[in-house]
C-alpha cells in the first residue's frame, strides 16, 4: 500500500464511525425529552383533562350549571392547581435525570456500553407503554413514565461517550 491509501477494514471503520455518530445524535435527540419536551406535552396533558379535579374543587361554592359549564372550558383554561400538579411530574423527572447518572455510570462501566444501551432503548420502551395508558383518573403514571424516561435518557446519552472514549485509547 501506497501513502494515502486506506484498506478495506480501515473503510468500514470509518463508516462504522459515522453511523455510530449519527445514531448517537439520534438517541440524545430522543432522549433529551424530558428537559426540551415538556412544554408541549403540557398542552397535551391539559387536553387528556388530567388532574382536572383540582380545578374543579376550587369551585364548589357555586351552582350546578355554573360547574358544568366550567367543566367544559377547563382543558384550555388555566388553573394553578393543575398547572403546579402537572408540574410536579417534571420536577422529579428532572431530578431523577441528574442523580441517576452516577449509579448508571457505574453500570455501563461494569456491563458495558452496548449493554447499557439495550437496557435504555427497554426503558424508553416502557416509557412508551407508560405514556400511552395515561388518562384521567391515572395520573400517577406520570411519575414512573417519567423515571422510565430519566433512566433511558440518561443511560442513552452517557454510552456514546464511553464508546468515543474507548475508540480514542485504542
Amino acid at each position: 500500500m501506497g501513502f494515502g491509501e486506506i484498506s478495506v477494514h480501515q473503510c468500514r471503520q470509518k463508516s462504522y464511525l459515522f453511523i455510530f455518530t449519527i445514531a448517537s445524535c439520534f438517541q440524545v435527540i430522543i432522549s433529551s425529552c424530558i428537559l426540551f419536551g415538556y412544554s408541549s406535552l403540557l398542552v397535551i396533558f391539559k387536553d387528556l383533562r388530567l388532574y382536572r379535579t383540582s380545578c374543579v374543587e376550587n369551585l364548589h361554592a357555586q351552582n350546578a350549571t355554573t360547574l358544568m359549564t366550567l367543566q367544559q372550558q377547563i382543558p384550555n383554561q388555566s388553573c394553578t392547581a393543575r398547572d403546579e400538579a402537572l408540574n410536579l411530574p417534571f420536577a422529579v423527572g428532572v431530578i431523577f435525570f441528574s442523580v441517576v447518572k452516577i449509579p448508571l455510570g457505574s453500570i455501563i462501566d461494569s456491563f458495558g456500553a452496548k449493554s447499557s444501551q439495550y437496557i435504555g432503548c427497554c426503558t424508553l420502551m416502557l416509557f412508551g407503554l407508560s405514556m400511552a395508558y395515561i388518562e384521567e383518573g391515572k395520573e400517577y403514571l406520570l411519575f414512573i413514565s417519567f423515571v422510565f424516561l430519566s433512566i433511558s435518557s440518561s443511560l442513552l446519552m452517557l454510552c456514546p461517550y464511553q464508546v468515543s472514549i474507548l475508540q480514542t485509547t485504542t
